[in-house]
């Protein structure tokens, strides 16, 4: 006992010091991922707007000589030129008092410039001399550079686009996040190996106790040969549709099928025939009822259907002809082409409001009543309530 204890002891720290681990490995990382991130915009920040000043200064230069020289058409070149940059929205080229001389700007981000003519005069910043100006606006920036040639002669304005620093913090996030979440997930792994490999041991004659109980029920509840349940637990199987019915609505059908002829041919073809022949007719029964239908081998050729859903009893006479049709097609069985048919009884909940054990007796009984009635039929249980069920008819 004194054993047991140090260990379970040893296993109580062990599994407190992976938490542990965990948690500075996960403070460590969001803060290493903070730190990163706001580092990494700081720079990205500092080199766009060196970009923003060298494009500028590089424009100012370009327009200087053709504004000396008044030559607009050289100076729209040189701007058109600029605004291949795609970053660029806009660029304004004014004279010292702020009268626009040429403007250039694009619709929308992806259009090309335009020559606009509707902006005559602009207020320039106040700035000293070579300095520029970045203005920072709601989607962009104004950027305002002036120029001088031995004296101010004019001034340069343009406008540029944030989308571009925006997509690459926005993609610096999303990366940032996605490392942090690998390398988080890589931590847990590795400690959930670490854990699963002392506490393996703990738990392995735990789960094999599940899992042979869970062998042993699945064994328990389904036919081995056809893959279906077997009649333990169809007791509970009724008391669950039957509750379903009164919560629900409706009717519910139990319903007692057995095959006409077969045991003629597992007597003539053999039991590995008769096998096959069980096989493909669970198959069809499985495929003419809902998924929410059970299909139950009760024993030899028998079967037990419980259907629910249904509206009426008329309405139901569609689904027991389906059934019925089902059954009786041609079958082929060791490359030889077999018939039968099946006769099916079938008593209504809750107008045959009994027990389970009482539901399954009163169908069966009307099975054999559309045996005697010359088979591949089926038959509505009558009983003692005869009037709700003389408008049904006997065959299908």
């Amino acid at each position: 006992m004194r054993v047991n204890r140090r260990q379970s002891v040893t296993k109580v720290a062990l599994a407190r010091a992976v938490y542990a681990i965990v948690g500075v490995v996960s403070l460590m990382m969001l803060a290493t991922s903070i730190w990163t991130y706001y580092s990494i915009s700081q720079i990205l920040s500092i080199t766009l707007e060196r970009r923003d000043t060298a494009f500028i200064k590089g424009v100012t230069l370009a327009v200087s000589d053709a504004l000396i020289a008044h030559d607009y058409v050289e100076i729209e070149t040189k701007l058109q030129q600029a605004m291949l940059n795609q970053n660029v929205l806009s660029i304004l080229v004014a004279d010292t008092k702020g009268d626009a001389m040429v403007y250039l700007r694009r619709p929308n981000a992806n259009s090309e410039p335009l020559l606009i003519f509707d902006e005559p005069q602009v207020t320039p910043p106040n700035i000293a001399l070579g300095e520029i100006k970045k203005i920072k606006q709601e989607e962009g920036a104004e950027v305002w550079s002036q120029i001088f040639l031995g004296r101010p002669v004019g001034w340069v304005r343009m406008t540029v686009s944030t989308e571009i620093a925006d997509q690459i913090l926005s993609t610096l996030r999303r990366n940032i996040v996605l490392s942090v979440a690998g390398l988080f997930l890589l931590v847990i792994a590795v400690i959930t190996i670490f854990m699963r490999h002392f506490f393996k041991g703990i738990h392995q004659q735990e789960l094999a106790l599940i899992d042979a109980n869970q062998t042993l029920d699945e064994v328990a509840h389904i036919d081995t040969l056809i893959g279906l349940p077997n009649r333990l637990g169809l007791n509970e199987r009724i008391l669950q549709a039957t509750q379903r019915c009164l919560e629900q609505g409706g009717i519910f059908a139990v319903c007692f099928l057995d095959l006409d002829g077969f045991k003629g041919i597992n007597d003539t073809l053999g039991h590995h025939a008769g096998d096959q022949l069980l096989i493909e007719v669970a198959k069809r029964l499985r495929s003419v009822v809902r998924e929410e239908d059970s299909v139950v081998r009760v024993g030899g050729d028998e079967f037990v259907l419980l259907l629910g859903g249904l509206i009426t009893q008329q309405k139901s006479k569609y689904s027991l002809n389906r059934i019925i049709k089902a059954v009786s097609k041609t079958y082929v069985i060791n490359g030889g082409l077999v018939e039968i048919s099946a006769s099916l009884g079938v008593t209504f909940y809750p107008f045959d409001n009994g027990l389970p054990e009482q539901l399954l007796e009163h169908a069966d009984e009307a099975m054999y009543a559309a045996k005697r009635n010359g088979k591949n039929q089926w038959f509505f249980y009558q009983g003692s309530q005869k009037d709700l069920f003389e408008n049904s008819p006997a065959t299908g």
